[in-house]
């Protein structure tokens, strides 16, 4: 049940800063919500098919799912604030949009609220 709260605000963190970067907060969040998913089930096949064997019972104990799972949502969030947006014109913190007035975060190259991207004044 906390595993669900947490994939709650993991893809809730994931769509605030896709929407910060000019990414599409929905796609980013299915994406994140699929792949987590889908990296989950494929390491659970992968141990019932024998594909990976583990001989020790101290590795034998570690929850490989989650922690494969849980890799992917890093992925996406490394790829989406250090990747995305690369080329555009950086903030170098909070800033405060021209036309709206909206406080965007350090992270956002957009504006939040009605997508003015960020100008160095």
């Amino acid at each position: 049940m906390i595993e669900l709260f947490l994939l709650i605000a993991a893809i809730t963190t994931v769509a605030a800063i896709a929407r910060g970067r000019g990414a599409t907060p929905w796609l980013w969040g299915t994406v994140a919500t699929v792949g987590y998913l889908a990296v989950a089930f494929a390491v659970v096949y992968a141990f019932e098919q024998r594909l990976v064997t583990v001989t020790s019972p101290l590795m034998a104990r570690i929850p490989w799912p989650g922690i494969a799972a849980w890799g992917w949502i890093g992925c996406v969030l490394v790829y989406l604030r250090f990747f995305r947006a690369r080329g555009a014109v950086q903030p170098e913190g909070k800033w405060t949009c021209p036309n709206c007035k909206w406080l965007n975060a350090r992270y956002s190259v957009i504006c939040e609220a009605c997508k003015e991207p960020y100008t160095k004044s």
